[in-house]
C-alpha cells in the first residue's frame, strides 16, 4: 500500500473520524449476524455464568463474550440474548476478587491483568459500574519498560512476548491513558509481533480513544494490518476490525470471507490464539472456543454492516471528477 495511503488514513483516526457505532436493521449480513446471535443466545441458555468460568480459560472467555455482545447497539441485539448476557455478567460480578481483579481458573491465588482488562470492558459496554480498585490492580501490572505483566506479583517475571504485548494494549485501552516508555515498547512489539496474535494486538490499538496511540504508533499498526493473511476465523473477525477502522476497501472482501466461515450451527469455530488456552476442557469440546470466535466475528460484521458503500476507500488515490471537462 503506497505511504500516502498510511497518512490519509492515520490522519482521519487521530482526527475522530472512527467507525459509527449505530447498525441499520438491514444490511448484507442481517443473516448471518442474527445466526450467530442465536448460537450465542444457546449457549448462555445452556451453561450457567459459573459453570462456564470454571472450564479452562472460562472467565477470560465470558468476559470477552459479554464485552462483545456489550458493544453492539440495542437495536442488533435480540432482547432474550442481552437479558441472558445480563445473567452471565452477573456471575462474571461476583467472581471479582479482592484484589479487585478478575483471575483464571489455572491461577486461583492471583488476579490476571488480561481477564481483568476484559471483565472491566464487559462492565462498561452493559453500563454497570466498575470498582476503583479494579482500575488501580490494573495500574499495578505496569512494568518499568512500560509493558504490563499478568499480575503486580509477577512484574519480575519475564512474560512471553505475545502474551505481554496483549495485555499492554487491552490495558491501554482500559485505563485510557499511554506513558512514553509504553509507547516505545509497543512501537518495537509491533514490528516483532507474531502472525498468530497479531490481528489482536492491532485491533486492540485501533480501538484506543482517538488521540491516544502516536502517529508512530498508529502507521505501525497499519503497517501490520497491511500484512495480515489469517485463515483463521477469530483472526479474521480482528483482522476486519482492524480494516474498518482504517476504511480500507480490502474489508469488504475480508467480510465476505468471515461470513463463509459460518457454520450451519451459526458459530464460528477455531482458537483465539491471544487467548494462550489451557488443555481444552473435554466435557465441552470447542463450545466455549466457537463463543469466542463467534462474538468477536458476530461484533466484526456488525460494525461491517454499519458503514456506508461510499465510506470506504481512503486507500485509494482521490477521484479527479472535473478532469477533461471544460465547462
Amino acid at each position: 500500500m503506497p505511504e500516502a495511503a498510511y497518512e490519509i488514513d492515520l490522519t482521519a483516526r487521530e482526527a475522530g473520524l472512527t467507525v459509527p457505532t449505530s447498525a441499520s436493521p438491514q444490511g448484507p449480513a442481517t443473516h448471518t449476524i442474527s445466526h450467530g446471535w442465536q448460537f450465542l443466545q444457546r449457549l448462555l441458555s445452556s451453561y450457567s455464568g459459573r459453570l462456564l468460568c470454571g472450564m479452562p480459560d472460562g472467565t477470560l472467555s465470558l468476559a470477552h463474550i459479554l464485552a462483545r455482545i456489550g458493544e453492539s447497539p440495542r437495536m442488533a441485539l435480540p432482547a432474550e440474548l442481552r437479558i441472558r448476557s445480563q445473567k452471565h455478567l452477573d456471575s462474571l460480578s461476583e467472581l471479582g476478587r479482592m484484589d479487585g481483579g478478575w483471575g483464571r481458573e489455572s491461577t486461583p491465588d492471583w488476579s490476571d491483568c488480561l481477564t481483568t482488562c476484559w471483565a472491566i470492558t464487559a462492565l462498561e459496554n452493559f453500563g454497570w459500574p466498575v470498582p476503583d480498585e479494579s482500575y488501580a490492580f490494573v495500574r499495578a501490572c505496569e512494568r518499568w519498560d512500560g509493558s504490563f505483566a499478568a499480575s503486580p506479583a509477577n512484574k519480575q517475571q519475564r512474560s512471553a512476548p505475545q502474551a505481554a504485548l496483549a495485555a499492554t494494549v487491552t490495558a491501554v485501552r482500559v485505563l485510557r491513558e499511554i506513558n512514553p516508555r509504553t509507547e516505545e515498547y509497543l512501537v518495537h512489539g509491533l514490528s516483532t509481533a507474531e502472525p498468530a496474535a497479531a490481528s489482536y494486538i492491532c485491533a486492540e490499538v485501533l480501538d484506543w480513544p482517538a488521540g491516544l496511540a502516536s502517529w508512530e504508533l498508529l502507521n505501525a499498526a497499519s503497517r501490520l494490518t497491511a500484512s495480515l493473511f489469517p485463515e483463521d476465523s477469530a483472526g479474521m473477525a480482528d483482522l476486519l476490525r482492524c480494516l474498518l477502522r482504517l476504511r480500507l476497501q480490502r474489508s469488504w472482501p475480508v467480510s465476505a470471507q468471515l461470513r463463509k466461515l459460518q457454520q450451519p450451527n451459526g458459530s464460528w469455530i477455531g482458537p483465539a490464539a491471544w487467548l494462550s488456552s489451557e488443555t481444552q476442557d473435554k466435557r465441552t469440546p470447542g463450545q466455549l472456543e466457537a463463543a469466542l470466535s463467534t462474538a468477536s466475528a458476530v461484533a466484526s460484521l456488525l460494525l461491517a454492516d454499519a458503514q456506508p458503500g461510499l465510506y470506504f476507500g481512503s486507500d485509494l488515490p482521490a477521484r479527479r471528477f472535473n478532469e477533461g471537462w471544460r465547462g
